[in-house]
């Protein structure tokens, strides 16, 4: 089963994400979501662990670490 992260890359690599968005068949914050959801695994991969991820992400994306966490989980299932 594709998790929602890579559905979305998949549309946006057809180009059918942009359409998908004008047409407002899939919500614009799809968009800050997949930014967020790159940023947190990008911190991950530097060596930070989940919960400090979590908090630097925040604090990038101006929201609160429960926010992002939601975000990552939305994006992996």
């Amino acid at each position: 089963m594709v998790n929602t992260y890579e559905l979305i890359s998949q549309l946006e690599k057809e180009g059918m994400l942009k359409k998908l968005l004008g047409k407002g068949i899939v919500p614009i914050r799809y968009l800050n979501d997949k930014e967020m959801y790159e940023r947190f695994l990008e911190l991950m991969e530097e060596g930070q662990n989940k919960m400090d991820a979590y908090f630097k992400t925040s604090i990038e994306f101006k929201c609160s670490s429960k926010t992002v966490e939601r975000v990552v989980i939305k994006m992996e299932s």
